[in-house]
């Protein structure tokens, strides 16, 4: 269907209220682009809806899947040798700014 002869899916009364709710304020031109975009966007549902689809079995992934995670594996540190590398520290605390 082409641009010119899509129908507005909403009115003008309805826009401005959508508009007021969503506190724009919109010119009339902008009433009658987003008018037209609107029902540019509900006739494509309309496409999308029109689908015969009802013979299609259903897909959920078109690729098989498989978990790609690397195992969880415990790792132990020195605390001495981490307490080393802080720049600022206070006995075997770390010294951070003051944040409030």
């Amino acid at each position: 269907m082409s641009r010119s002869k899509r129908k507005e899916a909403i009115s003008t009364q309805e826009l401005r209220r959508l508009a007021s709710l969503a506190r724009l304020s919109l010119t009339p031109s902008e009433e009658r682009r987003l008018a037209r975009e609107i029902g540019e966007i509900v006739s494509y549902f309309a496409t999308i809806d029109s689908a015969k689809v009802e013979r299609l079995e259903a897909s959920y992934h078109v690729v098989e899947a498989e978990n790609i995670l690397r195992d969880d594996t415990r790792e132990s540190f020195d605390a001495d040798s981490i307490l080393k590398m802080v720049p600022h520290k206070r006995g075997r605390h770390v010294k951070a700014p003051r944040v409030f």
